[in-house]
């Protein structure tokens, strides 16, 4: 997934949860991330991970595990802004699918 660390501010960022009628694997949610530029250009992704807590206590065990062995950026960081869109990568059951528009 292509998404940029920092957007300018002319620039909007949408993640939207998506109900799959055709979903065959319970368990599993679908979410969009879509960015535009300010040149209109639109370039979107979909993620399917767990629903619910899983994703977010995965992310936090990696995050401490990170930090702990000397990886974090000092202040205030997002996990985006601080390890970028690898992080989905760690984690278990996420696809990312990047969407031709």
């Amino acid at each position: 997934m292509a998404l940029p660390k920092d957007l300018p501010e002319d620039e909007t960022l949408t993640i939207a949860t998506l109900e799959s009628p055709n979903a065959t694997r319970k368990g599993i949610s679908t979410l969009l991330a879509e960015v535009t530029g300010a040149n209109g250009l639109v370039v979107s992704s979909k993620i399917d991970m767990e629903e619910g807590y899983a994703p977010t206590v995965f992310s936090a065990v990696e995050i401490a595990s990170r930090t702990l062995g000397g990886s974090f950026k000092k202040g205030f960081q997002s996990p985006g802004s601080a390890y970028g869109e690898e992080l989905l990568y760690v984690l278990p059951n996420v696809q990312v699918t990047d969407l031709l528009n």
